[in-house]
């Protein structure tokens, strides 16, 4: 007698907590594929990061610098069988303990269109809410029409939209070597630890007022204190890396900072800038060139800035000098309160 072959059994599928023990390399890898159609630079470091921590154990990344948020991760992932398919995380703002984070919206590409990530955001802000949260914050790109639909259907509203910038490392030695960018100014000057609370004045006038409310600027955010220098020096010593920040000084008023941070290491540079009001316009091109020919001593790689959309000065700026716009996120924010009643969508 023949016996009946049956088919193999589909793999079991629930939600369950995120396990940073156990799920952190997969969830490396998850990101990866999830996210495989944005430029490398976008996701290289997170994924990177999540590595590094996965192989060296939890007491290794819980003892340093933590630069990706790892010791406040939690939220939710979603597994088949064995193998982690999808994954919403959420992560107590660092700075700010009311502020949670929703991040690495992620769903293996075979398992989409079946209301997974809904279901997840759905656990992770009944979460958050009986964490007490004030605010719960995300970010999306500009053109995820599906990732808008779906949180939009949650209660989420944009309340600013950055421009994320990429600057190739060639063409900045070129335009220097050539002479299209000349050397710094004399208009700049290293930051003082005394400037901190004329800083903290400059900031909160640029910062639009939503952004304002979900992170209040604070005066120790920009202290360059004995303290503050030590920690960033172990950090810089243990990432490969060095600090910079500059501001202007105009009749005893801060009217602009400049925000650098070169890489020996294989990470891209980062630049910021920072404008008053009253001076946009004037101010952009040079604190540019500053910057830029302060990278000139590391080794070559990628700049990387991010601004907002409220401050198009800069963003002409940046563009002028050779950077292109990799993409635009729309920043989301959303109160906690009757969460289980919203309706999900699919993603």
């Amino acid at each position: 007698m023949l016996a009946l072959a049956s088919a193999p059994a589909a793999p079991r599928e629930r939600m369950r907590p995120f396990d940073i023990t156990h799920d952190l390399a997969p969830l490396a890898d998850l990101v990866d594929v999830a996210f495989s159609a944005e430029p490398d630079g976008m996701r290289r470091n997170v994924v990177s990061e999540m590595r590094r921590a996965a192989n060296a154990g939890p007491l290794l990344w819980l003892a340093a610098a933590d630069p990706i948020g790892l010791s406040t991760m939690g939220g939710f992932v979603w597994v088949a069988g064995r193998r982690l398919v999808g994954n919403v995380t959420l992560s107590r703002d660092s700075s700010y303990a009311d502020l949670y984070v929703i991040s690495n919206v992620a769903v293996h590409p075979d398992w989409r269109g079946r209301g997974i990530a809904a279901q997840m955001l759905r656990a992770a802000l009944r979460e958050a809410e009986r964490r007490s949260a004030r605010l719960v914050v995300l970010e999306v790109e500009q053109d995820n029409a599906i990732g808008h639909h779906l949180y939009e259907k949650l209660g989420f509203a944009t309340y600013d939209s950055v421009a994320e910038l990429r600057h190739a490392s060639a063409i900045q030695s070129t335009c220097i070597q050539d002479g299209s960018w000349p050397g710094p100014g004399q208009i700049l000057r290293r930051q003082k630890a005394s400037d901190a609370a004329s800083l903290l004045q400059l900031v909160r006038e640029v910062t639009p007022p939503p952004v304002r409310q979900a992170r209040p600027p604070r005066e120790k955010d920009y202290r360059l204190d004995l303290g503050t220098r030590f920690d960033r020096f172990m950090d810089d010593l243990l990432y490969r890396r060095q600090h910079g920040d500059w501001v202007v000084e105009r009749n005893g008023r801060l009217i602009a900072l400049l925000q650098g941070v070169g890489q020996f290491g294989s990470e891209a540079h980062r630049l910021r800038m920072e404008v008053a009001l009253s001076a946009r316009g004037t101010l952009e091109n040079e604190l540019l060139r500053h910057g830029l020919t302060w990278l000139t001593r590391f080794p070559e790689r990628p700049i990387w800035a991010t601004v907002s959309c409220t401050h198009p000065e800069a963003l002409s700026a940046l563009s002028a000098a050779g950077f292109e716009t990799m993409r635009v996120l729309d920043q989301m924010q959303l109160r906690p309160g009757g969460l289980a009643d919203r309706s999900g969508g699919n993603l």
